[in-house]
């Protein structure tokens, strides 16, 4: 399956076909058939590859404890610790590549800089508008309602520097 075309495909639909593509993947994550099958493939001790969600990494673990929904697992890399559920471990060795819409490379985009305003749109649709309080490798961190964002750089759709003037965001 070639990720890429995939993602080309999406990129051309509305918010509607995405929202109803996700309703029928979540009810496929949550196919019980598809659970049983992973969970009789783990054991503890075993090392796995898993994808995290919120940095779009594939991370190598060892599991810790099979539990009814979720798996506890601690990184061979890092040490942390994890409760993951079953849909996000690899069982299967045919695909391991990262499944991204861009990738971001910090250091070629330097028009980005603590203290400038942007903007960008929440998982809910809302446009987000606050301060860079620090450039992070994957994230930017910004400061909204006495909050800290981490934001991907490729969720930033505008920017404006301490003066006001615009900056703009330029992906290679």
């Amino acid at each position: 399956m070639k990720y890429e075309n995939i993602m080309q495909e999406l990129e051309g639909l509305t918010l509607f076909e995405l929202y109803e593509i996700s309703a029928i993947i979540e009810d496929e994550l949550n196919n019980q058939h598809r659970l049983d099958r992973v969970k009789d493939k783990l054991k503890r001790g075993q090392l796995i590859t898993w994808f995290q969600a919120s940095t779009h990494d594939v991370l190598k673990a060892r599991i810790l404890e099979c539990n009814e929904d979720t798996c506890s697992i601690e990184n061979v890399d890092d040490g942390d610790l994890w409760d993951i559920p079953y849909s996000a471990i690899n069982t299967d060795t045919r695909r391991v590549e990262k499944l991204s819409k861009q990738k971001i490379d910090t250091k070629k985009i330097p028009t980005l800089e603590e203290g400038n305003m942007i903007m960008f749109i929440d998982k809910f649709g809302n446009s987000k508008y606050g301060i860079i309080t620090k450039l992070n490798k994957k994230t930017v961190s910004v400061f909204i309602d006495n909050v800290d964002w981490q934001v991907r750089y490729d969720l930033i759709k505008a920017g404006k520097d301490m003066n006001g003037n615009r900056v703009d965001i330029v992906y290679i």
